[in-house]
C-alpha cells in the first residue's frame, strides 16, 4: 500500500520553489514549480465592540467559585451546560451594503467582556471585571489577499507570514459600514435596556471615517486562514479536485489552505468535511 500523507501548509511549501522566496533548490531534495503555494492568504479580520451589561445575565457570574464549581460538576456529570457550548452564544451574517446579493459579514456575540492577550500580557488581564458582553463583526469576504514564505528548509521553523489585511481598501470600508450599522442596532429597543455602556469603541463618532480609523488601530481576526494551497482545474491551482498536489504523487492537502476563497462563515466545520472528504477520495483511490 502506498503511504500518502497530509501536511499543513508550511510543510506543503517545503519542496516547493516559489516567486517570492529566497530559497534556493539546492535547499531541498526535490523542487516543482508551483508559485502559487504560499500565495491567497486569507482571513477574516474582525472589529470588537464591547458592552457593559445592566443585569447579571452574562458569563461573568462564574468567576464566582461556588458558580465555577457548578457548571464543572455538571459537565462532568452531563457534557452539558456552558462547559458543553460553545463560548458564542449566537452569531449571524450581514451585508455590508443593501445592493448587495449575499452577505458579507459575519457577527458573533460573546456573553463576556472578551479581552485578547498581546506581548506581555497577564492571565489575569482576560478575565471580565464586570457584566458585559462582545459583539465581533468581520469581513466574511475580504478581497485582500497574504501570503506565506519560508524562512529556511527547516519544517519546523516558523514561516513569515504576511496577512495583508486590508490591503483592498473596500476592506476596511465594508467593515467600517458593518460596525456603523451594528452599533446602531445595539441602541435599538431590543437591547438596550440590557446595555448599561458601550466601553468599546465609547467615545468615537459613528461616522465612515472615524470608524475606519479605529478600524486600522484596533482590528483583529477571527483567526480563520486559509487558501494558501488553493484547490482548482486551472494549471496555476496547487490541488487538482481530488485534493493531489499537481506535480507530486501520493500527496494530498486535507485541510482550510485549500479553500479557494474565504467563506463567509466560521472555518471550522468546513475543514473537517474537508478532511472527512479526502478520506472518503483517498480510499476511494486506493
Amino acid at each position: 500500500m502506498r503511504r500518502r500523507r497530509q501536511f499543513t501548509p508550511a510543510l506543503n511549501a517545503v519542496g516547493y520553489r516559489t516567486r517570492r522566496s529566497s530559497l534556493q533548490p539546492r535547499d531541498f531534495g526535490r523542487v516543482i514549480n508551483a508559485p502559487e503555494v504560499g500565495r491567497n492568504l486569507q482571513n477574516h479580520p474582525s472589529y470588537a465592540l464591547r458592552f457593559a451589561c445592566s443585569q447579571p445575565v452574562t458569563a461573568y457570574k462564574y468567576l464566582n467559585p461556588r458558580a465555577a464549581l457548578g457548571i464543572g460538576l455538571r459537565y462532568a456529570m452531563s457534557r452539558g451546560g456552558s462547559l458543553g457550548e460553545s463560548y458564542v452564544a449566537t452569531g449571524g451574517f450581514m451585508r455590508s451594503d443593501p445592493a448587495l446579493v449575499v452577505s458579507d459579514t459575519i457577527v458573533v456575540m460573546v456573553p463576556a467582556l472578551v479581552t485578547r492577550g498581546g506581548v506581555g500580557f497577564r492571565l489575569a488581564d482576560l478575565f471580565p471585571d464586570r457584566h458585559g458582553f462582545t459583539v465581533m463583526v468581520g469581513s466574511g469576504r475580504p478581497l485582500s489577499r497574504g501570503w506565506v514564505l519560508l524562512r529556511s528548509s527547516d519544517p519546523t521553523a516558523h514561516p513569515r507570514i504576511f496577512p495583508e489585511y486590508f490591503s483592498e481598501p473596500e476592506d476596511r470600508r465594508a467593515l467600517a459600514r458593518s460596525v456603523r450599522r451594528m452599533r446602531d442596532m445595539m441602541r435599538g429597543p431590543a437591547i438596550r435596556d440590557l446595555i448599561k455602556a458601550e466601553l468599546v469603541p465609547g467615545a468615537v463618532a459613528n461616522d465612515q471615517a472615524a470608524i475606519e480609523e479605529d478600524i486600522r488601530a484596533r482590528a483583529a481576526t477571527y483567526f480563520h486562514p486559509s487558501g494558501t494551497c488553493r484547490m482548482g482545474s486551472d494549471p496555476a491551482a496547487v490541488v487538482d479536485p481530488r485534493l493531489r498536489v499537481k506535480g507530486i504523487e501520493g500527496l494530498r492537502v486535507a485541510d482550510a489552505s485549500i479553500m479557494p476563497a474565504a467563506l463567509n462563515a466560521c472555518t471550522h466545520a468546513p475543514t473537517i468535511m474537508i478532511g472527512e472528504k479526502a478520506a472518503a477520495m483517498i480510499a476511494e483511490d486506493a
